[in-house]
């Protein structure tokens, strides 16, 4: 039913998962979410099966930047885009850019059908806890007793840019 928005011939690299997040205070030293685009995986986080480039999964980890421990903390709620071009990718991160599931010229018409095709077609999203190495920087887990990670507004969009005018005659060449 999305195809009327985002025809199938879209190529994954011109498609995003995109979810809001709010933590209003800092996060960080342990857990992270994994999102998985089908419900078949058993929330092992990176470094499992589950982080498997056959597998349709993603990590967000935003306390962790260039190696290092950064607390993630937002004022307000903070708009997180995953490419769907980046899923499935070992320790992606959601601004690095990776293919959908080993397929360079996926589209988004690959997406739909290997959801229609999975035995538990359900989206997943969960908090991980686990001793990991992401990003070049090993943590040990630590019990999680907080912030409070607040996620909403989950939604499938282009991520192409379209230039629009309220002027249309002055962009006309004459």
């Amino acid at each position: 039913r999305m195809l009327s928005a985002i025809p199938a011939e879209t190529p994954t690299s011109e498609i995003a998962l995109q979810f809001d997040v709010y933590c209003p205070d800092a996060w960080a030293g342990t857990g992270y979410l994994q999102v998985n685009l089908i419900n078949n995986y058993n929330f092992g986080g990176i470094g499992t099966d589950d982080d498997n480039a056959a597998n349709k999964v993603a990590f967000y980890v935003p306390w962790i930047e260039d190696g290092e421990e950064v607390p993630f903390q937002t004022e307000g709620w903070r708009t997180v885009t995953i490419p769907f071009a980046s899923i499935s990718s070992a320790d992606v991160k959601p601004s690095q850019s990776g293919v959908f599931g080993g397929l360079s010229d996926a589209t988004f018409q690959d997406v739909i059908d290997f959801r229609n095709s999975a035995s538990y077609r359900n989206f997943g999203i969960g908090f991980v806890n686990t001793d990991f190495t992401f990003d070049g920087l090993e943590v040990v887990s630590e019990a999680f007793t907080g912030p409070g990670i607040y996620l909403d507004n989950w939604r499938v969009v282009p991520t192409k840019s379209v230039t629009i005018s309220d002027y249309p005659e002055d962009d006309e060449e004459d």
